[in-house]
């Protein structure tokens, strides 16, 4: 999360790091980055991390990966 603030709202990167002080951080990022027109692509961004993510795991683990 913090890798796709860096990329794309690098002037609000102290901010959402803030967001994770307390509760509700998620609720807090995606309304930001809703206000900022950029949710769509965040989606975009999480879902591929995690599939990079769980191809990496299944390598490291010997499974075959089938999506």
């Amino acid at each position: 999360m913090l890798a796709f603030v860096a990329e794309e709202l690098p002037d609000d990167y102290d901010t959402v790091a803030g967001f994770f002080r307390r509760r509700g951080a998620y609720g807090r990022l995606k309304d930001l980055l809703d206000a900022r027109g950029k949710l769509a692509l965040w989606y975009d961004f999480q879902n591929r991390s995690t599939g990079e993510a769980l191809r990496a795991w299944c390598a490291d683990q010997g499974i075959e990966w089938a999506p």
